[in-house]
Order: structure tokens, then sequence, then C-alpha cells
């Protein structure tokens, strides 16, 4: 990584800037101040903390566009944060506090210039404390129709993007950047926020893009931008990279890795930040108990699943913790508890429900066994441990899935199965 961000670093002085929200349309002002070590990026709203990055997981925003990233949640929910929260890992600021007045961050030129500039005039120091970056330990990846994101394990921070999309001016698009503050300013900053003419029309009928005009965006036409000079010809494919940039600032620690992305976006981003948090292994949660029971009918004392750590478009992990109180170990056996087989499997399917299940079009229905193949138990489960349910997609089409399923505790396989499902509604 370079030794530009090898320590920490907070403005000298405190600073304000206000401009208008590209979503809302609405003024907004943001404030921020200088920090101590190790304190992190802090998001205030009328002195109370709304967000804290570094002791929160991420998540996927509550924003239904999917067009922006936010930070807090409900009334505190502070959209379109990524332009502001790139320009962080960009300059390499690491403790932060901002204070914001309205619904959004400011849009002002659709890039993050202005926010560079804003920083350099207030001037940053660097801290005592050296930064502590995460080194990704394997490939992580995460798909979507037609779309991927992934990152590999290197000894720097960096970016590849393509941008191929089903438009003439958006085709093949190529860009690749080992990050430092010089290459941030020059190449990744200046790229303004960008969309089709279809889309820009799209926004505003559901109450998007109020704010955006052609001074903050690149309206992409058959033929090229609407009004505006291109400041570098793969512009579009630039402001993917800063939209990452901005993504991984809500993991709340900085990693060393390479991230290479195709057609992807804010929606994988943040799914990409979740599986890093599992990775790193500090209790990372992409959905807890209340989130599962959302999305599975299972009740007490048939929920088998406590968390979720990981989740990409054809792979889950989940946990679940076997304690002295299972009502099963009533049964079986009371001298000398075991956990069922069976209900091994049916907490892998349970697993494999909510991957399913989760997926839009599957909303509201209901995954029924069909059949279970290869089973086989390999290790007993008995109170204290800890079974980690890893389910990965086979097959998925239409109404059927197929998945294998492996339960371990530790790294000893206790079951491992394939198993079919029918879904109705």
């Amino acid at each position: 990584m370079s030794s530009a961000y090898a320590f920490q670093k907070t403005v000298v002085c405190s600073g304000r800037l206000s401009g208008i929200g590209l979503h809302t349309g609405k003024p907004c002002s943001f404030s921020v101040r200088p920090a101590k070590p190790d304190q992190g990026i802090k998001f205030f709203r009328n002195g109370k903390l709304v967000s804290d990055l570094k002791n929160e997981k991420p998540s996927t925003s509550s924003s239904e566009s999917l067009r922006c990233s936010s930070v807090g949640r409900g009334e505190n929910e502070i959209l379109t944060v990524e332009h502001f929260l790139a320009t962080l890992l960009g300059l390499g600021i690491t403790n932060l506090e901002v204070e914001v007045e309205g619904p959004e961050m400011p849009g002002m030129d659709g890039s993050a210039v202005p926010f560079v500039h804003f920083f350099k005039e207030l001037k940053l120091v660097e801290q005592t404390k050296r930064v502590d970056f995460y080194k990704i330990k394997e490939p992580i990846f995460c798909y979507d129709k037609l779309k991927s994101v992934c990152i590999y394990p290197a000894d720097e921070f960096g970016v590849s993007y393509v941008l191929d999309y089903e438009h003439p001016f958006l085709r093949n698009q190529k860009v690749d950047f080992v990050l430092t503050p010089e290459i941030f300013e020059k190449e990744i900053a200046p790229a303004r926020t960008f969309c089709t003419d279809k889309e820009a029309e799209q926004l505003r009928v559901h109450g998007f893009g109020l704010g955006a005009t052609e001074e903050n965006t690149l309206v992409i036409r058959e033929d090229g931008a609407h009004s505006k000079r291109l400041r570098f010809p793969d512009e579009c494919a630039r402001h993917k990279v800063l939209d990452i940039l901005g993504d991984f600032m809500l993991l709340g620690f900085p990693v060393m890795g390479r991230v290479a992305a195709i057609r992807g976006g804010h929606k994988l981003n943040q799914k990409l930040a979740q599986a890093i948090q599992a990775q790193k292994g500090d209790g990372g949660q992409v959905m807890n108990i209340e989130e599962i029971k959302k999305v599975l009918p299972h009740r007490y004392p048939f929920l088998l699943v406590d968390k979720i750590v990981e989740v990409s478009e054809r792979r889950i992990v989940g946990i679940k913790n076997v304690t002295a109180n299972e009502p099963f170990f009533q049964g079986h056996f009371p001298e000398r508890p075991v956990m069922p087989g069976v209900l091994m499997v049916e907490a892998l399917a349970q697993v494999g429900g909510v991957l399913m299940l989760s997926k839009k079009e599957n909303h509201g229905k209901i995954a029924y066994l069909v059949a279970i193949k290869e089973a086989r138990f390999r290790r007993v489960v008995v109170p204290g441990d800890q079974l980690r349910l890893e389910v990965d997609i086979v097959k998925f089409k239409a109404r059927v899935g197929i998945v294998t399923g492996v339960a371990k505790v530790g790294n000893e396989v206790a079951c491992e199965a394939e198993i079919m499902f029918s879904l109705a509604d």
C-alpha cells in the first residue's frame, strides 16, 4: 500500500460545505471537524450520532433506488454518501466527525473534485497511529445477472472495472488503478455521475434524481453526453470506480486487495463489503435472526439457523449455535445428547432456503424439500458446538433448485448432502 496511507489522518480545522441533493433536490450541507486517532468516521445530526462506520456492519442501502449508498436508517438515513466517502478513502482520511443537515450529502458537480478541494483547503494532518489494514486472505466473488465484483489478495489496494452496457456509448470501457492520493485526485475524483436519458426519465417518475442537472449529471444518449464535454473518454467507467471506493468505506476499516468488477453497482459492492466483513471474522453478520424470520416461515422450535455471515448470488453461509437447551436433546439422547443427523440436513436446507427466497422474484414463496441425495454424517454434534452451514447452488431454474451443503464444526465436516427444493406460492 502507498506510504501515503501508512498513518491515520484527520483534518487540521473544521469546515462546512453546502449544495443541492442529487436525488431529493433539497438544500443539503455538512460540516466536518477533527477526530482523535482510532475514532473512525462518525456521522451526526443535530449533535446526535446516527452512524459510526467503525462499529457498524456493512448492509445493503435501504434506498429503494439502489442508485446511491447511504448511512443511518429510518428518519436518520443520509443518502448519496458515496462520493464523499470515496474522497476520504482516496485521500487517506481515517478519523472525522461529520455533521449533516438535510436528507443527503450535496451532489456538487456530480464528482468528488469539490470534496477534494474542500479537504485540501482544510489541510490534513498525519496522526501518530498507523493504519491497520485488513489483507484479503482468499478471493471473494459476488455475482448477479451479467454482473460480478470480486476481490483478490494483494499487497496494495487497486480497482479494475469493465463497463459494458447495452448502449452504444457505454460499451467496452475498461479502467485499472492502483490507489494513491495523486491517482485518486487526478484520475478518479473528476469522473461525474451518469445515467442514460431513458433512466433519467424513469428516475424522476419514481421521485429520484430531482436535483440532477446538466451541471452535475452526465445524461448519456445514443450519440454521447447531453451538452457536456467528457473529462475522460472512459469517464463513466472511472465513476464506477469512484462508487466502489465510496462503498468500501462502509466497511469501517481499510483493505489490501485487488478489486475486479464487471458491470457492477452499489448493490453488488455492498454485498462484497459484507462478505469481506465475514471473512475478517469480527462477528461479521449479513442477516440477523429477525431478518432471517422475514424470509423463512420456520419458528421455534424448528428454526435452525441463527445468523447469516456470508451471501452472494450462488453461495450462502449460516451459523447454528447448538446449546444444551435445544428441545431435541430431551429425547436424543437424555444421557448423551447428540444433534439428530436429519436436523443437520434441515439446518442446511433452511440456509439454502434463505438464499433462494431472498431473491426478489421469490419473495413470499415457500421452499419445500423434494429430495436428499448423498447425505453423509461424519461427526457427532453436541451441546456447545457451533455449526457453520455452507451452501452452494448447483442448479436453479424456474421453481426447482439443487444445492450442495456442508455443515462443519471448526474444520471438521459433520454432515454433507445434496438437497433439491421446489418453490411454491
